[in-house]
Order: structure tokens, then C-alpha cells, then sequence
């Protein structure tokens, strides 16, 4: 046991420093054996895992003890199972969640009609699958929901042959001693033999830190059948596209691809599908795309993560769908940071300003209460509307950076002329401070609709932004210009 908590250790130093944090994996650990596994072996084995892979959720299944999940890292899951009796068959899943909202709902394994599963990777055409295949698309939250449901369905690896998408999954029937493995080539998953069972893990060198021998990849494209700890056969799975994906996805314009993972205002409500059990999108209400599909269909969920109705485009303003430099933005979780000693970022509906197109997902922001920075995921985030702007950022929040000092009063009070001469005398800065801040200003003034780029550039900046801002006052209070950092520069 002491051997094991070194090796965590030693494991978690060297993983702070070598972190995989941009890689968006799951990690799966399995055992069969015809003796008990270790239980100190699959904590390590888990805890690994998550180190390197998912934090978002952590979930164990083994055959007497059935199904154990939750949305939490695994080393806050591991003391739950520190009583787990060791058994001849164990499944273990950490979760990076790609598709659905983080929730235990969501979280590995996954139970349908008898089948056990968990899945690393991330499905394309599970939707379609869905269609194909008669499920109801109302019951599925995730991609791996599907491909359990599909593998239950069916009783046999046929399916296999019809994902599209990165995928490397276990699963057994429920109750059973019989395990199987897949892995196709977008995923990796590995195998390793000691004391008469076999262990397996997403990562190679945590099956050899737990003392297995004999550690080798599992072959790509396929299918194992394993039992007390042997492979019992094995057989190579065709990958073929199907007919559905031909005619669907040929016909998906590359602009509604760009709609995956932003949020959408419903414009237009649905009911063409008058005995469809799945509720429609309502107008009004925002939605995130998690697909789109033929004939400019999309798929979409609310903010519970509730599968809705699929919905053309049109349905949807489009036109405020996207986030560039200068916009509020609203967060759509209760968001925060991530590390050993995670810390609140924010509740959800907090408005923030966009400062920078860090990646193609990602958005640099600041806060505009305390100017702190974060780079936060698209899925995440949406444009703020302009009541909300009003309603969310206070002129004693917004001018925190313009001077720490300044005394307005409520947007909702009338303002006296001593007042005024408070606020000119914050305001006031050199003109060389000025010019520094004319740029953010100039990139916020179209939306804010107060003054014109074309005033900016006819006023003697120096010698008139008082005058504008006067004039302009009323309205202030409610825009929010922000002049950064202008206190720090002229102290």
C-alpha cells in the first residue's frame, strides 16, 4: 500500500509538470481475471487517468456491486470506494465531457437493456445513427448514451461497423464476466497481464507502474472477447460509411458546421411534428447546437441540457450567433477554473467583456468588476442582449478601471451639478493617457451607440472628451465606456 501512495505521488508531480490539459480525453481502466483485481491497482490506475484525462466525471462498475458515478474528479471519487469489494470483472470510466452537459446523468458507465458500457472519444454521426436505427432521440443526452443503446439493440459488434468518430469501448452485459474491447485507430487503449488477470488502460505507463508485464496496445480496428482474464477471441471490424451518411452529410453546407457549440436565440417556434414526444424550442429562449444536419436541420439542447426538437436554421437569429472582439458576453454555467484547487470564476447569467479570439472554441474575456482575464470555451458563452448589459454592469463596476476612487451615483438617480464636477474631476486624464485608450473606446462605441468613431476623430480629444461625455452622460451610465487602467498609468 505505502509502494502504491508513493507511486501517486511521484505520478502527480511529474504530470503537474507534463499536464495534457488541452487534450480532450477520456480514460477507460478495465479488469477480468478468475481471481479478484486489486483494489489498490485500480485506485492508482483511476487516479492516473483523471490526472492525465477527464476530470469532469468518474464512475465504476463492477458485477456485485453494479454501477457507481458522479460528476467529480476521481480523487474525490476514490474514497467512496475504498469499502468496493474486489470482484472478477471491473469497468471504470473519467470523463472529459464533449457532448453534454456535466452532469451524473451523463457520466460513465452507461446501463441499456442489460449493456455496461464506457466509451473514450467523441461520435460524428450518432444523431444520424439515432434516425437510422428507430431510437427516440429524446431518451440521449451524449454520443456514448447512443452507442450504448445501439450495442444493447442489437446484441452483437455489427454496429461497430457504422460509427464515424473517434471511439475506444468497454462493455460487458450486466451481471456477466464477460468483457469486450474496440478500439479503432482515434483512440488508443492498452493491456497488461500480472498475477493471472488482465488489466487495461488508456495510458500505457500506468498499466507498467502497477507491475503488469506483457503491456501491449490493443489492435486497431479490433473487436476482443475476454474472459477470466484471456483473451478468449478476436476479430478485425470493418469500417464502412453508411449509405445514411452519404446521402446526409453530403448535403450539409459548410457554413452550419460553424454553428456547432454556439448558442442560438430562437426566433420561430416548431410544430410540424405534432406527435413528437420531443418538446420544441421556444421563442425567446437561447439553445446550444450540438449538430448540424442535412437540409440546414439542427440539433440543439436548452440550458439543462435537454435534448430539443431538431430545427431549421431560420428558426434562429442568426445574425447575433457569433462573438468577435468589443462584444458582452454572457455565461451560460456556473463556470470555474481548473487545477488541484478549483475556484469560482463566476455564476451563470455573469455578463463579461470579450477581449481576444484566443482559438477557434475559446474566447479570451475579462471581468469588468475586477479585470480579471480567462479564456473560456464558446459552448460557455453568448452574446449578451443590451438589457442585460444595462441590467448587469453597474457605472461603479464598469469605471473600476477608469479610477477607483469615483463616486457616481445609481444610473436610476438624477445627477446634481456637484456631482458633475466630481465625475469631470475622475475623468480628467493627460492627454497622452488619452490617446492610449482611444482605440478600446473606438471598438466599443457602434454598439454602445453614444458617440461615433467619426466624433472621436473631429473633437480636440484633449480639450472636448469632457464636453462628450457631458453631453453623453445619460446614457453613460447605463453603456458602460471603459477606460483601462487609466488611474495606474497617470499615478
Amino acid at each position: 500500500m505505502i509502494n502504491i501512495v508513493l507511486l501517486i505521488l511521484l505520478y502527480n508531480l511529474v504530470m503537474s509538470r507534463f499536464s495534457r490539459g488541452d487534450i480532450l480525453s477520456c480514460g477507460l481502466v478495465a479488469y477480468s481475471g478468475k481471481q479478484p483485481f486489486d483494489l489498490d491497482k485500480i485506485k492508482l490506475l483511476l487516479y492516473m487517468n483523471s490526472i492525465e484525462r477527464g476530470k469532469d466525471a468518474t464512475g465504476i462498475y463492477t458485477p456485485t456491486r453494479g454501477i457507481v458515478k458522479d460528476a467529480i474528479e476521481a480523487k474525490d471519487f476514490i474514497p467512496r470506494i475504498s469499502d468496493l469489494k474486489p470482484d472478477t470483472l471491473f469497468m471504470g470510466h473519467v470523463r472529459s465531457g464533449t457532448i453534454g452537459s456535466n452532469t451524473i446523468l451523463n457520466a460513465h458507465p452507461h446501463l441499456n437493456s442489460g449493456v455496461v458500457a464506457i466509451h473514450n472519444g467523441t461520435l460524428d454521426n450518432h444523431w444520424s445513427l439515432c434516425t437510422k436505427h428507430d431510437l427516440d432521440l429524446s431518451e440521449f443526452h451524449t454520443d456514448s448514451q447512443v452507442l450504448t443503446a445501439l450495442l444493447a439493440k442489437y446484441q452483437n459488434t455489427k454496429i461497430l461497423e457504422e460509427i464515424l468518430g473517434s471511439a475506444a469501448v468497454i462493455w460487458s452485459r450486466f451481471r456477466s464476466n464477460s468483457l469486450f474491447v474496440y478500439r479503432n485507430k482515434d483512440r488508443e487503449l492498452y493491456r497488461g497481464k500480472i498475477d493471472g488477470g488482465m488489466y487495461i488502460s488508456s495510458i500505457e505507463k500506468s498499466l507498467k507502474m502497477i507491475g503488469c508485464t506483457s503491456v501491449m496496445e490493443i489492435k486497431e480496428d479490433y473487436c476482443y472477447s475476454i474472459f477470466d482474464g484471456e483473451i478468449d477471441r478476436q476479430f478485425k471490424v470493418k469500417r464502412a460509411v453508411p449509405v445514411s451518411t452519404k446521402v446526409d452529410f453530403s448535403k450539409v453546407d459548410d457554413q452550419d458546421y460553424q454553428l456547432v457549440g454556439r448558442w442560438l436565440k430562437c426566433e420561430m417556434e416548431n410544430y410540424s411534428y405534432a406527435n413528437s414526444v420531443v418538446k420544441p424550442c421556444k421563442r425567446g429562449k437561447y439553445y446550444l447546437v450540438r449538430e448540424a444536419t442535412a437540409h440546414n436541420m439542427l440539433v440543439v439542447e436548452d440550458e439543462n441540457g435537454s435534448l430539443m426538437r431538431p430545427a431549421h436554421k431560420k428558426s434562429f437569429d442568426l445574425k447575433n450567433s457569433g462573438l468577435t472582439v468589443g462584444d458582452f458576453a454572457v455565461a451560460m454555467a456556473n463556470l470555474v477554473t481548473v487545477g488541484e484547487n478549483p475556484t469560482s470564476i463566476c455564476k451563470k447569467g455573469k455578463i463579461f467583456l470579450v477581449t481576444e479570439d484566443h482559438q477557434i472554441f475559446i474566447k479570451t474575456v475579462r471581468d469588468l468588476l475586477t479585470n480579471e482575464t480567462y479564456a473560456l470555451k464558446i459552448k460557455h458563452l453568448r452574446r449578451a442582449e443590451d438589457s442585460e448589459i444595462m441590467d448587469d454592469t453597474p457605472i461603479d463596476e464598469a469605471n473600476c478601471a477608469l479610477n477607483d476612487s469615483c463616486s457616481v451615483p445609481n444610473s436610476t438617480q438624477a445627477l446634481t451639478d456637484e456631482d458633475h464636477e466630481d465625475l469631470m474631476d475622475n475623468m480628467y486624464v493627460p492627454s497622452e493617457i488619452i490617446h492610449d485608450v482611444l482605440e478600446d473606446i473606438s471598438t466599443m462605441v457602434d454598439k454602445l451607440k453614444i458617440i461615433t468613431k467619426n466624433d472621436l476623430v473631429t473633437y480636440d480629444v484633449v480639450e472636448q472628451l469632457e464636453e462628450i461625455v457631458m453631453e453623453s452622460y445619460s446614457t453613460v451610465t447605463d453603456a458602460q465606456i471603459v477606460l483601462e487602467d487609466v488611474k495606474e498609468d497617470t499615478e
